[in-house]
């Protein structure tokens, strides 16, 4: 069984967020009380701390702490990975084996344009006196490389797990695995547009999955969309093609209409592996340049 708590408070600019809805797990109960209210992308370092408070009932608590970073939806990491100096228990919590994991997402083996970095999750197996309250702190500093999308939550994750780093010591001693979602932060500062892809006939979305293939000379229909819908905004379409050597080639510039949708009609025909990506090319001071993950198919 899987318990799930949004919880925070909403709270003034630079102030901590104040204490949260706890989350009762057999007599261990966990909460959020310290918080960044506020995320601002034009600082890159900027510190943002949060505190998860584990209080044990009658008897010692232990379970493993795994603390995962906001995602873009390519599954890119949208805040700078921790490192084991960013976190840190009070005294009365003793700390026992930790690990670190890092799921690489490709975007494209060839041309890397994953959204942030390739995420790292931090595991550690934490135990409790019984009656006591331990806390454990976590910082991260700041926004990844590429500005958040409009409307994306940037607040981590952190998951209360029965199965620990090790089981050397006993057993875990929850009955249920925890998800603590802090409260969302406002985010200020510049913004990215999320690019839709599409094609007719259809194309992969990643290069390690099945990649369609076509006969040479097949015409292939371009269609996107911006996310949230940007007027007039100029969009390179372009391609790594059979004959370009591994380097990006231009193949139209293109105009998004009042709904914020492009369309191109484009007929390859080389033989070999294609890449199609689209490039957003920003307008607007608050708003940043972005673009897609590829669109991969083959010629025959």
């Amino acid at each position: 069984m899987l318990a799930v708590l949004s919880c925070g408070a909403h709270t003034v600019a630079g102030a901590d967020a104040g204490a949260a809805a706890p989350i009762v797990d057999g007599d261990v109960t966990f909460a959020i009380d310290r918080q960044p209210a506020v995320i601002d992308t034009r600082r890159s370092q900027e510190v943002q701390e949060y505190r998860l408070v584990m209080t044990a009932g009658m008897h010692e608590a232990r379970f493993a702490v795994h603390i995962r970073p906001p995602r873009f939806p390519d599954g890119g990491a949208a805040l700078h990975n921790l490192r084991s100096s960013d976190v840190v228990a009070s005294e009365n919590v003793d700390v026992g084996l930790s690990s670190t994991s890092s799921a690489f997402v490709a975007c494209s083996p060839e041309h890397n344009v994953i959204h942030g970095e390739e995420p790292t999750v931090l595991a550690y197996d934490l135990r409790v006196p019984a009656g006591e309250t331990g806390l454990l702190d976590v910082t991260f500093h700041g926004v990844s490389h590429d500005a958040p999308f409009i409307g994306m939550a940037l607040n981590p994750t952190f998951d209360i797990d029965r199965t620990l780093v090790s089981d050397a010591d006993g057993p875990a001693t929850i009955p249920h695995d925890v998800i603590l979602r802090p409260h969302a932060p406002r985010v200020i500062g510049p913004v990215g547009v999320k690019i839709a892809l599409a094609t007719d006939p259809a194309t992969a979305p990643r290069v390690e999955r099945f990649v369609p293939t076509y006969k040479a000379g097949r015409r292939f229909t371009i269609r996107g969309s911006t996310r949230p819908r940007v007027r007039h905004a100029l969009v390179l379409l372009r391609a790594l093609t059979p004959r370009t050597n591994r380097r990006l080639r231009t193949l139209a510039r293109v105009r998004t209409d009042a709904r914020g949708r492009f369309f191109y009609r484009w007929r390859p025909r080389d033989r070999g592996i294609y890449e199609l990506f689209a490039f957003y090319r920003s307008q607007q001071p608050d708003v940043t340049d972005d673009r897609t993950c590829p669109r991969v198919f083959m010629l025959r």
